[in-house]
């Protein structure tokens, strides 16, 4: 490759991770911490001045899963070490993950010989995508960022090891299976695509080679994969939250399994946000969510993107009908392999817009190169020379659709800060230093605020509540529709299991925001009397919503 060529692949690199920062602008600095975020930080803060090794253990004592994800536990401690209780710089650090991520697709594609029209179009459509929206606003999700970062880092690597002008090749073997151990220990869902690549690069070194030991070539590739497997089962061992996930069920092996899979992945790629897309931003727009703030800055992005492809994208790339249909079956193949792991769990809702999203970061490369393809099918209906200016401007009125999307998303998020804050000042306000070992019923607010939690379960209440008494020994929950008033106990549920039991006596209350009182449960007949006062339906008037998934806004 000349140096015109890298130069240009320098200039697509830092312009696409400027756009990334641009688009998180509006929101990066009104977000807050939401759910898990709160009793991680309430655990940090109460072992920071024992030391790292304290906060470790801290960590793993609130949350057991993170021992199979080491790389989002050391990350949490240090960046509590750096950044305290101030939410923007890990927000900063958030955009700058999906900055970088975005850039190594962009390398990854280019080293897979897709033109490099295509290769901008697919990594800033996918930097731009709202399907895996809780990746942008929520500290807790950062695992699956550093988890695709650490993925096509490793991609990367094994294509550079099969290039046939690469030297070296021993140390670029030893990278990949580095960042892909740690891709696997920031979380999972990047294990099909590295699978996926590996066999990818081992059949590309096998046709490459000759003589009689042609078969032993795809040793080294292959020897990647070790390591993987042998974290990989650890992990299994070691976890415990997932069940369903991390077995081979029986229902696998029969037809319905993948009819489900290909339902779910036409309503990833081509649901909400393709045909239904301007019902999606009228929705966002009648709950006025879309702001004069978002509508200037999907502006700008069209205006850049169209300006960038017309200026510096080569003029002799031809847009096909061929590399259209590649794209979309390249692009059905991704889905896949993002979806496989989760694909036992019927129930997964790669549409939402709530924190079960997380998880389909994977697949978004497959729907943006759907997107793609579809983008270039359309644009064969232009004559040769206008295609490539009609390729730029569609995929920037695309960027700027999602753009205003994901904009309208994090207005939710936004408010969701906004009325923690409201809470815990009111309870500041208003509540003396409680006695030690109290537990603490929150009432009188609603859970969520369209996706983004506000209050909605055990954890984010305890840590909240224990930062702002600075008291340790503090238990918190929330009032919700599904709690029981059993004998001699409050109980609460979430995702219909068991998540609080809360004995009745002196150190239980429960306080009501609205109303701005505190009562304590000492008996059955005391929770039901307060219920009957302050809150007959159990809800607070509000909309409903679905454990993780919140209140649906499209």
């Amino acid at each position: 490759m000349n140096k015109a060529f890298k130069r240009l692949e320098l200039l697509d690199s830092i312009f696409l991770l400027i756009l990334v920062f641009v688009s998180a602008l509006p929101w990066v600095g009104e977000l807050g911490f939401y759910s898990d975020d709160w009793s991680y930080l309430a655990a940090l803060r109460e072992s920071a001045p024992a030391g790292l090794s304290a906060m470790f253990r801290s960590l793993v004592h609130t949350d057991s899963g993170l021992l199979v994800r080491p790389v989002q536990l050391a990350c949490l401690v240090l960046e509590f070490k750096a950044f305290g209780l101030h939410p923007l710089p890990y927000h900063l650090l958030i955009a700058a993950l999906l900055g970088a991520t975005v850039v190594l697709l962009y390398v990854v594609l280019r080293a897979s010989s897709i033109a490099r029209c295509y290769s901008v179009a697919m990594a800033i459509i996918f930097a731009f995508l709202p399907q895996y929206s809780t990746d942008r606003f929520w500290l807790s999700s950062q695992q699956t960022l550093l988890c695709m970062l650490f993925a096509l880092a490793g991609i990367a690597a094994m294509l550079r090891y099969a290039s046939p002008s690469g030297s070296r090749k021993a140390p670029w073997l030893a990278a990949a299976s580095t960042c892909f151990v740690a891709s696997i220990l920031s979380y999972e869902v990047a294990l099909g695509i590295i699978v996926a690549s590996i066999v990818v690069v081992a059949w590309r070194t096998f046709r490459r080679s000759s003589g009689e030991h042609r078969a032993l070539s795809i040793l080294p590739p292959l020897g990647v994969a070790l390591p993987i497997v042998l974290f990989g089962l650890l992990k299994i061992l070691f976890q415990h939250r997932y069940v369903l996930h991390h077995r081979i069920p029986l229902f696998w092996l029969r037809g319905e399994i993948w009819k489900l899979a290909a339902f779910h992945a036409f309503q990833f790629n081509l649901g909400n946000y393709v045909f239904r897309l301007p019902s999606v931003l009228a929705s966002l727009y009648r709950q006025s969510a879309i702001t004069a703030g978002s509508a200037a800055a999907a502006a700008a992005v069209t205006i850049l993107l169209t300006l960038y492809f017309w200026r510096f994208q080569d003029e002799s790339q031809v847009l096909t009908r061929l590399a259209g249909f590649k794209a979309i079956a390249f692009g059905l193949v991704l889905f896949g392999l993002g979806y496989a792991l989760f694909s036992p769990v019927p129930g997964t809702a790669f549409e939402s817009a709530g924190l079960n999203n997380r998880i389909t970061i994977a697949s978004a490369l497959g729907a943006s190169c759907v997107i793609v393809g579809l983008i270039t099918l359309v644009c064969m209906v232009a004559q040769s020379f206008f295609r490539l200016r009609m390729f730029a401007v569609l995929v920037a009125l695309t960027c700027a659709s999602y753009s205003i999307v994901c904009n309208g998303i994090s207005f939710f998020w936004i408010d969701a800060a906004s009325k923690q804050a409201a809470v815990l000042r009111n309870i500041r306000t208003n509540v003396t230093a409680p006695p030690q070992q109290s537990t603490f019923l929150l009432d009188g607010f609603c859970q969520y605020s369209g996706p983004a939690v506000v209050f909605d379960t055990d954890w984010d209440t305890t840590g909240a509540l224990r930062i702002l008494f600075s008291d340790p020994t503090l238990t918190a929950d929330v009032v919700s529709k599904d709690m029981q008033l059993n004998r001699d106990a409050v109980d609460t549920f979430i995702g219909g299991d068991l998540e609080g039991h809360y004995l009745y006596g002196e150190r239980l209350f429960v306080y009501n925001t609205r109303a701005k009182i505190l009562s304590q449960l000492s008996s059955q007949e005391a929770a039901e009397a307060y219920l009957h006062r302050f809150n007959q339906t159990n809800g607070n008037g509000c909309p409903p919503a679905q454990a993780e998934d919140g209140v649906s806004i499209f």
